[in-house]
């Protein structure tokens, strides 16, 4: 059976794109499925709000009254970063306050949950969003070195889990370095937050210290290093094992994911080199499954690219031409295969 995926057309600059978060919420009827006392997570990535205002502090607000009003506890909580980015966690809470995001839980204590027959044995999910009955788990949509595309799926793989597990998960997708094409430039190591790569007449990765960031990728002006196509897989699986570990003990209709697809860049936010924007804005989409929601977002994007490029050399995945070895697809196909979701969707525009 399909999934709905409820979609909005707007842009950043409509000076309703707020409003219409608060509407695409209410019509999936979230609200009514929740129970007196349940406690319920509001997931965000706070380093994306810094760069991106996807979704406000008044919204954050509402979502919160909308939540208190049926009795329950909302939480608004973030992850703690596995590497260094533009800011430290501390740093990060604090800008967020400043933009009105007050109360941000950054919590690194988990609970181990096993994974049977995994590339992972286990998966440290945070405490409290294991111990919580609902959650509404609100994405940037954007590319990524490492998997293609990053949305929900993304959003709840690494961004519910604690800084181990991040580790644990992220050394599945340690990059390789041609050494043909590597100038020895040192732009790599100076980079590189864990010091983990050093130069002689080429570069090399210290396979103990590298956490898998792979900051280094998008930093090479040679594209010397890359993503082994092999390790993208595992990753990949990886990540809809911790998804599956994070969402196995709720109600699918106590989950709703929402992808906003504005100011879509290649890579994901934190990375040094997000400036580009890759698409112009499509909209806002809200589903009760993240499978069904990031293959929606996947396709739209690759609609409007389609009907806008003029390269004839396009093809007909825009995120596929960016990271040539890596396939996008397969986080939706692994996250589908454990039950998180189906592929086959129906697009209901508001």
């Amino acid at each position: 059976m399909s999934s709905k995926v409820y979609f909005i057309k707007t842009n950043i600059d409509d000076e309703k794109y707020y409003e219409k978060i608060s509407k695409i919420i209410e019509k999936t009827g979230f609200y009514n499925n929740l129970e007196k006392n349940e406690d319920v997570i509001i997931k965000i990535h706070g380093q994306d709000l810094l760069d991106t205002p996807y979704i406000s502090s008044k919204n954050i607000t509402q979502i919160k009254k909308r939540i208190n009003d049926k009795n329950c506890n909302g939480f608004l909580l973030d992850s703690n970063t596995l590497y260094h980015t533009k800011l430290d966690n501390y740093d990060l809470k604090d800008k967020l306050n400043q933009k009105g995001f007050d109360n941000v839980i950054y919590d690194d204590s988990a609970v181990s949950v096993k994974i049977n027959n995994g590339i992972l044995k286990d998966v440290e999910v945070i405490k409290k969003v294991n111990d919580s009955q609902a959650m509404i788990v609100i994405s940037h949509f954007k590319g990524h070195s490492m998997i293609s595309f990053s949305g929900a799926l993304k959003n709840v793989a690494t961004g519910c889990i604690n800084l181990n597990g991040q580790i644990k998960l992220h050394k599945l997708v340690q990059p390789i370095i041609s050494k043909i094409a590597c100038l020895a430039c040192n732009v790599c190591m100076d980079v590189c937050p864990e010091k983990a790569i050093n130069i002689d007449s080429t570069a090399h990765i210290n396979k103990e210290l590298c956490t898998g960031c792979n900051i280094c990728i998008s930093s090479c002006p040679k594209n010397a290093i890359k993503i082994n196509k092999i390790n993208s897989k595992q990753f990949m699986k990886g990540l809809s094992e911790s998804s599956y570990a994070t969402l196995n003990n709720k109600k699918d209709n106590k989950v709703l994911f929402i992808n906003t697809l504005i100011n879509i860049k290649p890579y994901y936010d934190c990375n040094i080199n997000a400036e580009k924007v890759l698409a112009k804005d499509i909209g806002i989409l809200a589903s009760n499954d993240c499978v069904a929601l990031d293959k929606a977002s996947n396709e739209l994007i690759n609609e409007e690219y389609e009907s806008t490029d003029s390269n004839e050399n396009f093809s007909e995945n825009i995120f596929q031409n960016l990271w040539i070895n890596v396939d996008g697809s397969l986080q939706v196909k692994y996250a589908e295969e454990l039950k998180l979701g189906t592929q086959d969707y129906e697009l209901i525009e508001l």
